[in-house]
């Protein structure tokens, strides 16, 4: 039976999710409470571009760092343990994409919803490991490594989901950034890129990911808009994330499994790979930003997007905790 390593950088961004949770509310509670002054908002504006591309470019760059890591020394030094997560990050991308596209055109919604599908196809590592932390505790330390595989290999299907679905120049920043780490990261000695995450890890956790988050959050809340015209239907898209995200990995990872050699396999069981793809639907970070790209943050269908994925991984959180629950009372 293949075992897993662990990444050094989840930590710090485990921890770091909490100042992105917070971030985000601050950012969202001053926007509907009327706290923001108009020069502010007039700021935001202008500061907007900078944050999501500038700050997305070292997210993904850091991520690019950490698949050079693993490859060397960590999660994938063993080529067999890439199997199962990339294909379950695969299908957990395929799915929520052709459940949203066809529910989208079933709908009539318009191109531009339509075209926005990579909204739902992104796990936020930060809070899934997060929610992990906080639910799973006691649980074997392969179904976290498991979680840690198929989070880092879902993040570069998020980049690819992005460029595809938009197909714009700053819509191929996530994968350019990635690509051009890993390109640089396999020039430079294990030590070296040891160094550069040791460094970039906590700036990307504590600074970049919240100022993202504050910004993004800065969304005027309307109940309204979930009922009528395209919010509605935003509504029905979206409202099926937690679930298609969690069939997808859930699936994908069974089959391979299954498929592989008995000494090639995971020694997870069914119903694990069932738990721990409960927390596939928990989104935020690429989901806001694939928002901003379809719609712009200044829309009314950017604040319906990104008010629907927190309450979507809200209803993920909470059928995870529920699946997790189970597996600790059954042990």
């Amino acid at each position: 039976m293949c075992k897993y390593g662990q990444v050094r950088f989840f930590k710090d961004e485990r921890v770091g999710a909490s100042f992105m949770l917070l971030a985000a509310c601050l950012g969202f509670a001053l926007q509907n409470t009327g706290a923001l002054g108009a020069d502010f908002l007039a700021l935001r504006l202008e500061l907007w571009p900078l944050v999501s591309q500038v700050g997305m470019a070292l997210f993904f760059a850091l991520i690019g760092f950490e698949l050079r890591n693993e490859f060397s020394s960590g999660l994938f030094q063993n080529p067999r343990t890439i199997i199962v997560p990339a294909f379950g990050a695969l299908i957990g991308v395929v799915i929520p994409a052709i459940v949203y596209v066809t529910l989208s055109l079933f709908a009539g919604a318009s191109s531009q919803i339509t075209a926005a599908w990579p909204m739902v196809t992104a796990t936020d590592v930060s809070f899934a490991l997060m929610a992990f932390s906080l639910l799973a505790k006691g649980l074997p330390g392969s179904l976290r490594a498991f979680l840690l595989s198929f989070a880092v290999i879902d993040d570069i299907f998020a980049t690819l989901a992005l460029a595809i679905g938009f197909a714009r120049p700053d819509a191929l920043t996530p994968l350019i950034s990635t690509t051009a780490a890993m390109a640089l990261a396999f020039a430079l000695k294990a030590k070296q890129v040891r160094r550069v995450i040791r460094y970039l890890s906590p700036f990307v956790a504590f600074i970049v990911l919240p100022i993202f988050a504050f910004f993004a959050m800065q969304v005027a809340f309307s109940a309204e808009t979930f009922f009528v015209g395209s919010g509605a239907i935003l509504v029905a898209l979206i409202a099926t994330r937690p679930f298609t995200k969690w069939a997808g990995v859930f699936l994908g990872s069974v089959i391979a499994n299954r498929m592989l050699s008995k000494d090639a396999r995971l020694s997870l069981t069914t119903l694990d790979f069932a738990r721990v793809a409960s927390l596939a639907g928990i989104g935020f970070t690429v989901s806001l930003l694939a928002a901003d790209l379809a719609f712009g943050s200044e829309s009314s269908l950017f604040a319906s997007a990104a008010s629907l994925t927190v309450l979507a991984s809200l209803v993920a959180a909470a059928f995870a905790a529920i699946a997790l629950k189970v597996r600790r009372v059954a042990k």
